[in-house]
């Protein structure tokens, strides 16, 4: 099975894209097409040969392909060298070890040649890169994650990265604050951390016109993104939600800049030939790969 991608416009020593199903695949076959997920149904065999190919064509280990189990909540994994405080709700760890059985739905990393995957069939995936600092993340975005701000909590953590490096360069690499985790004093600089480095593509994910919602969900959208994402199907009566618009909107307002945000505009359900999607094959169904990876020969 050969791999096919839609790939993402980032800077030079960034790897980013998002897997199609592929050749003449039956869409009629929810597992049909190139599939690296593990824990939706698919033939465990099938999966493994799926996931060796997509580490051949990224020159990587198998190692270096981190996973992870996705929950629908607004929980990120980091990994990284720099020992970051530990608030919340947030999973923090070390090195990539073990880092397939966290059950977080995005994950953010310094590692380089370390590709991180978020598998999606109509839920928003999201991939961003600050390319100076060498900080990459992957989002998996449904409608409980954008409620729950999985994309702000996502873009926090990349700004306590970028605040750690900085930091690190001002003071020098063994410099600590006695701990080993950045103080209150320092941490409370991030309100004035710049983005405008980072950059965001959102992958291929459902329309709103074919995420036909309940009226509460809606209503939980429209009050907390506003009304303008919701709107009501004249012939059927139904709640239509913009999933990916409200992708791209918690971005600009989390400080990325709207030039550098891209949308690839292509919805999963309308296009059964290239993408997964669960309104159209169930839940019990093969998934989109979005993967990001920074090279150690970055710029």
């Amino acid at each position: 099975m050969s791999i096919e991608v839609l790939s993402y416009p980032f800077s030079c020593g960034i790897t980013a894209f998002s897997t199609k199903r592929g050749i003449d695949v039956d869409v009629t076959d929810p597992y049909g097409g190139f599939s690296i997920c593990d824990y939706t149904g698919d033939d465990g065999n099938k999966v493994k040969m799926c996931r060796k190919e997509l580490c051949d064509f990224l020159h990587i280990p198998l190692q270096n392909l981190i996973v992870p189990r996705q929950i629908h909540s607004s929980r990120v994994l980091v990994l990284s060298d720099e020992k970051i405080d530990q608030t919340g709700e947030n999973v923090y760890v070390q090195g990539v070890k073990n880092a397939q059985a966290q059950e977080v739905d995005a994950v953010v990393t310094t590692f380089p040649n370390v590709a991180l995957a978020v598998n999606t069939a109509d839920c928003v995936p999201i991939l961003l890169a600050d390319s100076e600092n060498g900080i990459i993340a992957a989002i998996h975005a449904g409608w409980r994650g954008l409620i729950g701000d999985v994309i702000v909590n996502t873009v926090v953590e990349m700004r306590k990265l970028q605040l750690a490096i900085a930091w690190r360069k001002e003071k020098g690499s063994d410099v600590r604050n006695g701990r080993g985790l950045l103080a209150s004093e320092e941490a409370g600089q991030l309100q004035g951390a710049k983005l405008e480095v980072i950059t965001a593509a959102i992958g291929p994910a459902i329309c709103a016109h074919c995420f036909e919602t309940s009226d509460e969900i809606a209503s939980s959208f429209a009050s907390k993104f506003g009304s303008r994402f919701v709107s009501t199907n004249s012939a059927t009566g139904k709640q239509h939600v913009d999933l990916p618009a409200i992708a791209k909107s918690q971005l600009i307002a989390c400080g990325v800049a709207e030039n550098n945000v891209f949308d690839a505009c292509v919805c999963t359900k309308c296009n059964p030939q290239d993408f997964f999607s669960a309104r159209n094959l169930g839940v019990r169904s093969g998934r989109v790969a979005s993967v990001i990876m920074i090279s150690d020969k970055r710029m």
